[in-house]
């Protein structure tokens, strides 16, 4: 017969190898408690694509949109003419929007003239086209545009993609130039405008805005309201943004 004193030790070390086995499988079960928690985070943010777009590598496509107010859903997309061609945007159906398999839908382009280094923003109404806030789309679009030099144009048809949620509100602003003194024009991304122009401005997006003195004037200040904004409100030569509708007036003396 076994001492006592050896049954109360098996008992003591059958109880630590108990509590030990005990402990390992909760630990064990935390972990994949904890890993399945940070496979469903990680599932959960990552089911979005950020918007993006994509055309050439000589059409740099900045910025893709569609936005639905409850009755109307616009598109526009906004990209740098980078062709070392100036690109001509005459036609009424400069763009060709595809949002999904309803069909294609046309808008213009602006400017009708763009140089090189020029942003162009390309805007269509969906007329008749449905989309929910949040949703989803990866549209095709195609641009009709000629390449000019030398007084020859040739046209061309280039496709681009994106990826692009559905908002509420585009993030595009008009913008009022003005000059102060009869001839004044104001060029943006080297296109030159009169006075009493609009231009749409995209939000976030910087512009090159250069003031072009009329005969016998120099250039003053720039004057800033609304929404727009310039980096030097007294270099003829600046950058500006839009956050709003906004008024933008080039002063000359």
């Amino acid at each position: 017969m076994a001492p006592e004193g050896n049954a109360g030790t098996r008992k003591m070390q059958s109880s630590i190898e108990y509590i030990s086995t005990f402990a390992i499988a909760l630990l064990i079960l935390v972990v994949v408690i904890a890993v399945v928690a940070y496979l469903m985070y990680s599932n959960s943010n990552s089911t979005q694509t950020p918007s993006s777009c994509t055309i050439t590598a000589q059409i740099n496509c900045v910025q893709i949109a569609v936005a639905s107010n409850g009755k109307t859903v616009q598109a526009v997309v906004e990209f740098t003419n980078n062709l070392f061609q100036r690109m001509d945007f005459q036609s009424a159906n400069a763009i060709s929007f595809s949002p999904g398999a309803s069909g294609s839908y046309q808008g213009t382009c602006i400017p009708a003239n763009a140089p090189l280094g020029a942003t162009v923003i390309c805007n269509a109404t969906l007329s008749g086209y449905s989309a929910p806030l949040g949703s989803q789309l990866n549209p095709d679009f195609v641009l009709h545009y000629s390449e000019c030099a030398n007084n020859s144009c040739i046209p061309y048809n280039t496709v681009g993609t994106g990826t692009v949620y559905v908002s509420g509100s585009l993030p595009i602003y008009p913008v009022t130039l003005l000059s102060n003194v009869a001839g004044g024009q104001i060029s943006v991304d080297g296109v030159a405008y009169a006075s009493n122009s609009v231009v749409d401005f995209i939000n976030g997006a910087e512009y090159y805005i250069y003031a072009d003195a009329p005969s016998g004037y120099t250039f003053s200040s720039w004057t800033q309201q609304g929404g727009v904004t310039v980096q030097s409100g007294t270099s003829q030569l600046t950058t500006g943004s839009a956050t709003s509708n906004g008024i933008l007036t080039a002063d000359f003396h």
